[in-house]
Parts: C-alpha cells; structure tokens; sequence
C-alpha cells in the first residue's frame, strides 16, 4: 500500500511538472510568434531552449535550495545560483551559435559568438522562469511544513488529552470500587444496584466517552447515575440537591467534562465530613453558556489538606482539558469558605432549541 501510494505521489508530480513546462513553451510561443509572425518556428525554438533552460531549473531546485538554501546557508545560495546562471547561459549560447542560428538563420552565423555580452541578456530573458519555479517549491515546501507541523501539534494534542482521559477512569473506578467495596462488607442489598450503575459508569468512560463530542443530556445522565452511586453509600447522612435548567436538548459537550466537579466535591469534601453532609448543584444553561455551580459541606482543615479539594487529580485533569478543549471559552472559579467549597464553571457551547427543566 505504501508503495502503491509513492507511485500514485510521484505521477501526480511529474504530471504537474509536464504541465508548467507546456504552459511555458506555449506562453513563450505566443509571445514570440506573435512578435515575429511565425509561430511554428517559435515553437521549435524553444523546444530546442527548453534542454539548457531544464538544466539550470532542476539544479536549482533539486541541488542548490535542499544543500544550501533550506540548510541557511544564504550567500553560498546566492554565489552558487549566480554561477548556475552563468554556465548555462553560456551552454545556451554554444547551443544557439553551433546549432540554431545555423540550422534556422544561417546569413547570421558569423554574427554569434559563444562568449559575447549577449550571455547576460541570455540570463535575463531565458532564466526568470528558473526563479518562478524555485519560488514555487519554497512556498511548496513552506506549506508543506506547515501542515506536517499543524499535525504534530493535533496528535501531541490528542495524545495529551488520551493520556488526561486515561487517568480520569482508574480515578473514577478506584473511588466507585471503594463504596462498593463497603457496601458488600455490610451484605447491603443496595450492592447489586450498585454494580449495575457502576457498569452504566464505566461503559461511558471507556467507551461512549471516546469521542470528541458528547450529548449534554448524556453528560446530565452520567452525572444523575453517579450522585445516585453516592446517595446508596450516605443514605439519609447526605442532603443532595440538583437542580438543572435551560436549554439542554441537542447540546454538545466535551464527555468527562463536568462529571469530576461532582466526583471532587463528595471525594474532598463530603466524604471527610462527619455530619451535616450536603451537596448542591446547580446546572444551567442561558443562550450558548452552560454554567454548573457545585457546593459542597466540608470540614475546616489545614492548608495543607485544603489545598487537595481544589488541586486533586480530577481538576488537575480538567482545567487542563479545559484549557485544550475550550481555550478562551471558559471561566473557572474555585472557592474554599471554610465550612464550604464552591466550583463554578462557565462554559460557552452551541445553542439547542428546546427547553428541558429537572428538579430532583
């Protein structure tokens, strides 16, 4: 296949260098047919140019800008190509004096001579096309670049955000396994309801999650089936209170965005709380913002132990996927009261036509 597609590369490229060299021989053909009255012999003319004229362009190209105009070597360019110029224009000149001008206008033949001060205007009438072309392949080539960097930039991009992705889900798994964990030590009968929404939980994140795009109701979903993963480990110890508005339906979003404000607010807050437990969260949508409050109780610690419920993984994760997902697009404000923690999220995403209220 690979070979198959080098072929296929390398006929396109020959078949656009066919091209520009019959663009030129017609265009130099009509413009001096007409100026002379005879175009067919034009034509054979600059058949018979075209030999030193391919010359002094595919050295340019192929041998003066790869070994000395794309390595910077600028004034060994400039020396070289001038010196290029120089001998082909004299071999056009012994091609014009010992071939043309006797096959085609022999009463003249005495007037050519191979070194005359006709070589310079010999350079400037024949050679402007060898800099067309070399101007051609460094925009090529420029171009070329470009693209092949843009590339880079998306894959290192994507690599980066598999690799957030990739520690999002054991982060998940690990907490969710916990409380799990609990409740078969209790031999809770929540347990088995549990498994089934931990399953709902991890076929999203290793499997629907791996796209660019995601429903937002889906999102909402994900996160309603989480909470519910919590509520069966606090039971009436937690006050849990969502409230989701606006526009919803049709809406995209970035999977595994909004999920770990929820997840931090339970791991570093709630969860370290030993009465008075709540959590609120409140999603909005106005136009095309999306804004997600999260409040959540918390006991009053050291700084150090603060400084994790805003610089856990989860948000480490997400203020950088944040960053290459949404650069400019979005507002994030953490704060820590104390006796409370508050995440605010504006995100700005594309409109959806319906309205959609939950309460719970």
């Amino acid at each position: 296949m690979k070979i198959h597609l080098n072929s296929a590369s390398k006929s396109i490229r020959i078949t656009k260098h066919i091209l520009f060299w019959f663009v030129y021989i017609t265009l130099n053909t009509l413009m001096y047919g007409k100026a002379r009255g005879d175009y067919f012999l034009q034509f054979k003319l600059q058949l018979l140019y075209l030999p030193v004229v391919l010359g002094a362009t595919y050295t340019t190209l192929y041998f003066l800008i790869p070994h000395f105009l794309l390595k910077k070597k600028h004034l060994q360019f400039i020396a070289y190509f001038i010196l290029t110029m120089l001998v082909f224009s004299i071999l056009q000149r012994m091609n014009i004096t010992l071939f043309v001008v006797p096959t085609f206008f022999p009463d003249f033949s005495n007037q050519y001579k191979i070194l005359s001060v006709d070589i310079f205007f010999r350079i400037l009438m024949e050679f402007p096309v060898v800099i067309l072309a070399a101007l051609i392949k460094m925009l090529t080539h420029w171009y070329q670049n470009q693209q092949h960097n843009q590339k880079l930039i998306q894959e290192k991009l994507e690599a980066e955000l598999n690799f957030l992705k990739g520690q999002i889900h054991p982060h998940f798994l690990f907490n969710t396994l916990n409380n799990l964990y609990a409740l078969t030590l209790k031999k809770s009968d929540m347990a088995p309801e549990m498994v089934l929404k931990l399953s709902d939980l991890l076929n999203y994140m290793l499997y629907e999650s791996n796209v660019p795009a995601i429903s937002l109701q889906k999102e909402i979903d994900i996160i309603f089936n989480f909470i519910e993963l919590e509520k069966i480990r606090y039971g009436n110890l937690l006050n849990m209170n969502i409230r989701i508005s606006g526009q919803i339906k049709d809406q995209q979003i970035a999977p595994l965005i909004l999920l770990p404000f929820i997840e931090n607010s339970f791991k570093h807050g709630v969860s370290k709380k030993l009465s008075d437990k709540w959590v609120d969260v409140h999603l909005k949508m106005e136009k095309d913002r999306l804004t997600l409050t999260v409040k959540n109780s918390k006991e009053k610690e050291d700084k150090d132990e603060s400084s994790d419920c805003s610089e856990g993984i989860g948000l480490k994760n997400v203020k950088r996927r944040l960053d290459l997902l949404y650069p400019q697009k979005y507002q994030l404000d953490i704060l820590d009261q104390g006796n409370t923690f508050i995440v605010t999220l504006k995100l700005d995403i594309e409109n959806s036509p319906l309205e959609f209220t939950h309460e719970n």
